[in-house]
């Protein structure tokens, strides 16, 4: 019995450690209903996304991912029969052809923001470590950002922009010290911030055509 104790004592505190180090996700999807009209659809939309003005560097989150989330929204609506989503590698909208909008990005990164750093033992002694593991355990030891940025076009039949805004999406979360930012933390907020900002960019449109 002692033996099925111990074995219970260590269960829990290593369930405790798990959920301390689990992030914490703190934006979610936005499941606001689009503007839809009832009975109206539309056929083929194309809409580019420009992606020749981001920095390429470690933290760029692939724009295909954005390419294809945007695309997924679009069959999702319902109002739409043939959704076209274009990825471009050029800087700007001069020569994009045909399309009814074009998303021009200027950011779209993971970052990870460091809060404060990493706590010292009690007058520097080593063997005083273990009385700083819980600060560890705090989850607001790591800031994790997604974030999408980007200048949104709409063209009318004849070509020329009907409406231009600026639209910036982010998907936060926190983590501590023996979580900074895994794979499955990471690919959370991309998902979420990719999510949200499609559901911006389809909603605006449905607006202004209804």
């Amino acid at each position: 019995m002692a033996r099925i104790g111990k074995y219970i004592v260590l269960g829990i505190a290593g369930l405790l450690v798990l959920s301390g180090c689990a992030p914490v996700i703190e934006t979610g999807r936005d499941m606001t209903p689009l503007p839809l009209e009832a009975g109206k659809k539309f056929g083929q939309v194309t809409i580019v996304i420009i992606a020749g003005n981001l920095e390429q560097d470690p933290d760029l989150i692939d724009p295909a991912k954005l390419r294809t989330a945007l695309e997924d929204q679009m069959k999702a609506s319902g109002a739409i029969s043939q959704p076209r989503v274009l990825l471009s590698t050029a800087r700007d909208a001069s020569e994009i052809g045909r399309a009814e909008a074009a998303i021009i990005l200027t950011r779209l990164h993971f970052t990870i923001q460091s809060l404060r750093f990493p706590p010292s033992p009690p007058l520097g002694i080593g063997l005083l470590y273990p009385l700083v593991t819980p600060l560890l355990l705090k989850r607001d030891y790591l800031k994790l950002q997604a974030t999408l940025e980007a200048e949104l076009l709409f063209y009318g039949a004849d070509g020329a922009v009907t409406k231009q805004l600026f639209l910036s999406e982010t998907a936060d979360g926190r983590a501590n010290f023996f979580n900074s930012g895994g794979a499955g933390t990471t690919g959370e907020l991309v998902s979420i911030a990719l999510h949200n900002f499609c559901r911006r960019v389809l909603s605006e449109f449905l607006y202004l055509t209804r």
